[in-house]
């Protein structure tokens, strides 16, 4: 670890409480019992006020977690900041959508991005006021005065009640790979970490909590057209490579998806019934894959809600059945096995070991060691 005097504030999340600090590169997401959080919190440079201002909407006492980096000044650039953020992320809350199915929900860590959310802007240089040409300031207060430190009052992301509630714990084969990615200095790989990152930011919107728009059709359908889009720009890559721009269609996709070597029977079977059209206003009843049918579904989802369609009911999909399970809940586990069989095929990962479906009560007991992630994908999935 590199002597604390040579990192910097890079971005404060309040609403975010790490298990433990992760460090990539010149990046490192550190935790409150980390000892370069001590030092930089007390450092004048990280204005300690400001650090130590953020309550919960009870009042309770918020330490963020920190984002620092190590680079030069002609390096730093916030896109840097924007992706490693967004590792951490997706890591974490793919871990927390494998959870939420075992009987203790809460114990899963977050899966909405919200808890990921950097606060936008903090004084910097140790002064007692926020300056006006800070991200958070700027076109909103540009022609009035600073913004007095000691009168600031930090809250946590909207929907956000307790930040100690959700403990975000990584998937450890998915953070594996993708710092192996993210901290490549070769330039070899620097389109497909283009792609990939472009995915997670796209995730990043996909799995915002469904508040905005009180829990409608508006929330639950864009989120199902933007897991589509981040499935397909992964596609890209898989395709054709990496330097030119095919067109991208469902059938693609699912190309991808039979090649991801299932280890359950089940999973590898054709047994659920679709239909499939095969001309002008002609469909024909066919068996697919469980993982072709959820992507199938979802992708209905996106073309219906996209093109203005007309949707019945909250649910989104139409003509939605129990036995099915909720998208809400699957989509996330499907794009985490995609994105691993990208990241196998270049090399980044060989981490493809799916375990047979087991039962709740085997499941509470299992660690990341064993993998959990094939059982969600199974029509039990509840609604997130």
């Amino acid at each position: 670890m590199a002597p604390t005097h040579s990192w910097r504030l890079s971005a404060v999340l309040p609403g975010l409480q790490l298990s433990h600090s992760i460090e990539c590169g010149p990046f490192a997401a550190i935790t409150p019992n980390d000892n370069r959080y001590n030092s930089l919190a007390n450092d004048p440079r990280s204005t300690p006020i400001f650090l130590s201002r953020f309550r919960s909407p009870y009042g309770k006492k918020v330490k963020p977690t920190l984002i620092v980096n190590r680079l030069k000044a002609q390096q730093y650039k916030a896109l840097l900041v924007t992706d490693f953020r967004n590792l951490i992320a997706v890591c974490c809350q793919m871990r927390g959508f494998a959870y939420r199915y075992q009987s203790n929900p809460k114990s899963s860590g977050p899966v909405f991005s919200d808890f990921f959310d950097i606060y936008p802007g903090w004084p910097r240089d140790g002064g007692d006021e926020w300056p006006t040409d800070s991200v958070f300031i700027r076109g909103a207060m540009q022609s009035k005065p600073p913004i007095e430190i000691r009168r600031f009052n930090g809250g946590l992301p909207l929907g956000i009640f307790d930040q100690t509630n959700r403990m975000a714990i990584p998937d450890v084969h998915l953070l594996h790979a993708l710092t192996k990615l993210f901290s490549d200095q070769s330039g070899k790989f620097s389109s497909i970490r283009r792609r990939v990152f472009r995915a997670l930011e796209v995730v990043r919107l996909a799995t915002r909590a469904p508040i905005g728009n009180l829990g409608s059709q508006q929330d639950y359908g864009l989120s199902f057209a933007q897991w589509v889009s981040a499935i397909e720009i992964l596609t890209h890559l898989m395709i054709c490579g990496t330097n030119t721009r095919p067109n991208v269609n469902a059938n693609e996709v699912v190309n991808v998806i039979e090649a991801i070597p299932w280890k359950d029977q089940k999973l590898r079977r054709k047994s659920v019934r679709w239909s499939k059209k095969i001309g002008s206003g002609n469909s024909v009843n066919t068996r697919i894959r469980k993982a072709e049918q959820i992507y199938r579904r979802m992708y209905k989802v996106r073309c219906d809600y996209l093109h203005g369609n007309t949707i019945i009911g909250r649910a989104v999909e139409r003509y939605w059945q129990p036995s099915r399970g909720h998208l809400s809940g699957q989509a996330p586990i499907l794009f985490r096995w995609y994105l691993l069989k990208i990241l196998s095929h270049f090399g980044f990962t060989n981490y493809l070991n799916p375990i047979s479906i087991i039962d709740q009560s085997t499941l509470r007991n299992l660690s990341d060691d064993v993998n959990i992630y094939e059982w969600p994908l199974y029509g039990n999935a509840p609604e997130i």
